[in-house]
């Protein structure tokens, strides 16, 4: 544990776990914990850094200013190895958040740590919440949009590494739509998501309900790299015993909201959970993904109408719009395409966007993306089978099982895209 000393009118102590730095910059950034921020941001007129070989004593007050280009190199010339507290400090800039004076140090200590005392638990602090209150922000990603997207899409390619071994090991799965929704789940969990992992039933986290419960590998791979169950666990997949059954159950795998695979019934769920939160007058968003062919039932329609009429702008359905399903292309059987002009004809906000452009999925659910007073549906056009050539926009992936011959064929593919990722700038 590192101790951090903030001086002022109320001396608070402030501990902060070092087992991984993205975790202490999550939590920090947790709006639960942005009250006692603010209090000590305003009590900080002085500050006693305590474990230094110096003390600096500044005057930090809440408006003060340091111009972005100068705010930027001194960045650059404490990058740590990991590059991650220059991306965090350039998502607070390009957010609109003011960095103090005194966010960098003159004694040449571990930038993290600096970066943490300095910055955040100094007069950024209100910035943020002021941010929060503008609707510029809802929770500051460490991520910037330049170089975070290209790490986004590093664990996109991981995931859909991860899921083709999966099912080319168990024998069973649903790769196409898996594939197809790969990098958006990617999207939710790693920058949109207000979750944590050590505290999966936080009453104040955002909720996601995967209504398109038979890609579950997707989401359980996912929750993987997000630190919700363990990585090697992955490869119980639908062994007997084993808690990843072949659809999601919230009774057994931590960060998974509701049990699915009956399409139709994950959206109504979602309203049901977004009435709830207007009703107790908290702040937290529901997401809800489902398949476009599951929109074909009619249960979907009767929560369309619900949502619009409770006005749940706090509500969003993602569909991924990958134009086949089981057996079919959706042209062939029901055909709702287009289907943005139906969502807007029920009272929704609806958005269309390429659903394997990172960038695009980030700021589609932004939360800066909300209408006030109206549910919002992002429709999502995707590929099935996205990364692998074969398999990609064709109908007999929904739930086939590559062969040895398969299987390495696609992997090369995706370790090629891999290998393309780590080296681009």
């Amino acid at each position: 544990m590192r101790k951090f000393m903030c001086a002022g009118k109320d001396r608070g102590r402030i501990e902060i776990r070092e087992a991984s730095a993205r975790r202490d910059i999550r939590e920090i950034l947790d709006r639960r914990h942005w009250p006692r921020l603010e209090a000590v941001g305003k009590a900080a007129s002085r500050r006693e850094i305590k474990g230094r070989s110096t003390t600096e004593t500044r005057r930090s007050p809440l408006s003060s200013k340091l111009d972005p280009e100068r705010f930027q190199a001194m960045a650059r010339a404490h990058r740590s190895v990991e590059k991650l507290p220059h991306r965090v400090l350039d998502a607070a800039v390009n957010e609109g958040a003011r960095p103090p004076a005194c966010c960098f140090p003159s004694n040449g200590g571990n930038f993290i740590s600096d970066c943490v005392d300095h910055f955040w638990y100094g007069s950024i602090a209100g910035n943020l919440i002021q941010a929060e209150k503008c609707g510029k922000m809802r929770s500051l990603n460490f991520f910037s949009r330049e170089m975070g997207l290209r790490e986004l899409k590093i664990i996109a390619n991981r995931i859909r590494r991860r899921d083709l071994r999966t099912v080319f090991e168990v024998g069973a799965g649903h790769i196409g739509g898996e594939m197809s929704v790969a990098d958006i789940m990617t999207a939710l969990y790693f920058d949109i998501l207000n979750v944590d992992p050590d505290a999966p039933l936080d009453p104040n986290r955002d909720r996601l309900v995967l209504s398109k419960g038979h890609t579950a590998l997707v989401l359980y791979v996912t929750l993987s790299e997000r630190g919700f169950i363990p990585k090697d666990e992955i490869s119980t997949y639908l062994q007997p015993r084993s808690r990843l059954n072949g659809h999601p159950d919230c009774t057994k795998v931590p960060g998974v909201e509701t049990n699915t695979g009956p399409l139709g019934h994950g959206l109504p769920v979602g309203v049901g959970m977004a009435k709830a939160a207007k009703i107790g007058n908290a702040d937290w968003h529901t997401f809800v993904i489902a398949g476009d062919g599951e929109m074909q039932e009619g249960s979907n329609w009767e929560a369309i109408m619900a949502a619009a009429q409770f006005k749940l702008d706090n509500l969003t359905l993602i569909i991924d719009h990958n134009r086949l399903q089981q057996g079919a292309r959706l042209a062939e059987t029901n055909n709702l395409a287009p289907m943005a002009p139906k969502f807007e004809a029920f009272g929704w906000a609806v958005e269309e966007i390429d659903g394997h452009d990172m960038q695009a999925i980030c700021r589609a659910l932004s939360p800066k993306a909300v209408i006030v007073g109206k549910p919002r549906c992002v429709v999502a056009h995707t590929n099935k089978g996205q990364g692998i050539t074969f398999m990609t926009d064709n109908v007999a992936w929904h739930h086939k099982v590559p062969n040895a011959e398969q299987f390495e064929l696609g992997m090369a593919e995706l370790e090629a895209e891999a290998k393309a990722l780590e080296f681009a700038q």
